[in-house]
């Protein structure tokens, strides 16, 4: 995996004159990671130059986020761009709305998961239970780091009996135990939907996708478009599927400026 601005020649001269389909995860990517997911806040530098690429001819841009679709909307606070909440489940864009059906069933299970887990690890400090309606999240950021381990097993413990009989899916984030619907629906369906999607509208042929994220949910799309698109992780070199990667939060807002500034040329 490459340094992105080790290769930003290349970069340009393969997007030059192509449409961008620009996906950005939020947490870890446009805002940095925070103890309690609540502070997370958007900087007016990022705002700024997300609006005047939403304005360019040439930018497709949507946020896929696991935070609620009301949240995420309401954190970015831009109007005429496509947002991605729940990991994808919910999607809402200028000219359309897409929900991913809920079952009595699942939100029965979730209801019942969530009781439990409140029940049996209350005596543990850090522990945080974010209910987003589609997606159950676990959060131990605050968690003492002796005690990390015997809270994820515990959880896990709690949903094994759910996942082994296709209730429900677990999977896991950065200090984050989700809880998912038990469908084939991530990160990377939704990226390929916004796709064909933006495809069919667009006057122009050619068209490049580009994901930018850091956490274990965006491998997802990371593997969908690797072979026709640019992947950018988010963080330290680690294993992932992405083509190149940035060390935090602020390389994003100078890799945003280069893409404006060719945008506008």
């Amino acid at each position: 995996m490459m340094y992105l601005f080790d290769d930003i020649d290349n970069i340009k001269t393969r997007i030059n004159g192509a449409v961008m389909f620009l996906f950005l995860d939020f947490d870890g990517t446009l805002a940095p990671i925070v103890d309690l997911p609540s502070n997370a806040v958007l900087s007016e530098e990022n705002r700024k130059l997300l609006i005047l690429l939403s304005e360019t001819e040439k930018c497709r841009l949507a946020i896929i986020s696991g935070r609620e679709l009301k949240d995420i909307k309401k954190r970015i606070g831009i109007a005429n761009i496509s947002y991605a909440g729940n990991h994808g489940f919910e999607i809402e864009s200028p000219d359309f709305k897409y929900t991913i059906p809920l079952y009595d069933e699942y939100r029965s299970v979730v209801c019942k998961l969530k009781k439990e887990i409140e029940n049996c690890i209350p005596e543990k400090k850090g522990i945080w239970i974010e209910d987003k309606n589609f997606t159950l999240s676990v959060h131990y950021r605050a968690v003492d780091k002796f005690d990390i381990d015997s809270v994820k097993k515990y959880i896990k413990d709690i949903t094994a009996h759910y996942a082994a009989n296709n209730l429900i899916t677990v999977k896991e984030g950065k200090k984050v135990i989700e809880i998912h619907p038990p469908v084939k629906w991530n990160k990377g369906e939704v990226v390929l939907y916004l796709i064909e999607k933006w495809v069919a509208e667009s006057a122009h042929s050619e068209c490049i996708p580009i994901y930018v994220g850091d956490d274990v949910s965006d491998e997802d799309a990371f593997k969908e478009i690797k072979n026709f698109g640019l992947t950018v992780y988010i963080g330290n070199p680690t294993l992932t599927n992405a083509q190149y990667y940035l060390n935090n939060t602020d390389e994003v807002s100078k890799l945003l400026k280069e893409f404006l500034k060719l945008m506008r040329n």
